[in-house]
């Protein structure tokens, strides 16, 4: 599975569980998705900092601890029962930003393997949630 076939099917899934778990209003997949957007801009963020091994290790325990909150996001999102059609159908903005926030930080994840020396093995090597991060 490539990158981007992983990136845009785990956020899919948390995208889906967002539209698909439910409640009176769409207050709760909308703060799940929000969160969720965030998150990804943060880990775009990390990733652009890196330039060589040196910033590459320095954003080691941050990219970990990082995953690790996004899983949380992911199994919020997941625990959320399925909506409405009108509140699945008001979330669209929202995936539209999570679109743009996985082209982001695939963005980042092709450069630094393409560019940065020992890249694609720091990436595989931030362990459980890093998948997200690799090809």
């Amino acid at each position: 599975m490539t990158r981007t076939t992983r990136l845009a099917a785990v956020c899919f899934l948390i995208a889906a569980s967002c539209v698909a778990g439910g409640c009176d209003g769409a207050r709760s997949y909308r703060a799940v998705m929000r969160d969720q957007i965030a998150a990804m801009g943060e880990t775009e963020e990390i990733l652009a900092g890196i330039k060589d091994q040196a910033t590459m290790e320095a954003a080691r325990d941050r990219l970990r601890a990082h995953l690790e909150s996004f899983e949380e996001i992911k199994q919020r999102a997941l625990a959320l029962p399925s909506p409405s059609e009108e509140i699945s159908a008001s979330l669209g903005p929202e995936a539209a930003r999570i679109e743009k926030a996985i082209k982001g930080v695939q963005s980042q994840v092709g450069r630094i393997q393409a560019k940065i020396p020992g890249g694609e093995a720091f990436l595989k090597s931030l362990g459980p949630g890093s998948e997200l991060l690799r090809d």
